[in-house]
């Protein structure tokens, strides 16, 4: 059985926190697959986050924001809310990765830091009339731990 690509989309989002390189070798895949594909940049953008907070890895987690920033102004066709979240996952990610990656001497500029795009983003999300209910909470969650 050929597989579409949302499947596709579901088996290397399963993949992330198990075998991270195997899921972007499938992101790969999925890309050449699929090109054409409306959600390609929103859906590579969550994953390529997901991978690079999980190996630490800061250029995929900046690879994964400009693929939401670009499906965010291409017009995503999806619900908004959701790639806002994804999005402030990704800020979030990176200023994480950025005072691991400082250590001791990680200074938190409070108007300059992705930490404060990725409140927006949360923020924002919310106020979208098309959400999945369970979404909410979590985007509270995540807005409340960015304070």
């Amino acid at each position: 059985m050929i597989m579409g690509f949302k499947e596709r989309v579901e088996t290397v989002s399963a993949l992330v926190f198990e075998d991270p390189s195997e899921a972007l070798r499938v992101l790969d895949e999925i890309e050449r697959d699929f090109p054409d594909e409306p959600q390609l940049s929103a859906c590579k953008g969550s994953i390529l986050v997901d991978v690079g907070s999980v190996l630490r890895h800061p250029h995929h987690v900046e690879e994964g924001i400009n693929c939401l920033l670009h499906a965010l102004k291409e017009g995503y066709c999806g619900p908004k809310a959701h790639l806002l979240y994804n999005l402030g996952n990704g800020y979030a990610a990176q200023h994480s990765l950025q005072q691991q990656g400082e250590g001791k001497h990680f200074r938190f500029h409070p108007d300059n830091s992705p930490l404060v795009k990725a409140k927006e983003c949360f923020l924002d999300a919310t106020a979208e009339k098309e959400i999945f209910p369970q979404l909410r909470p979590q985007l509270l969650i995540n807005w409340g731990n960015c304070l």
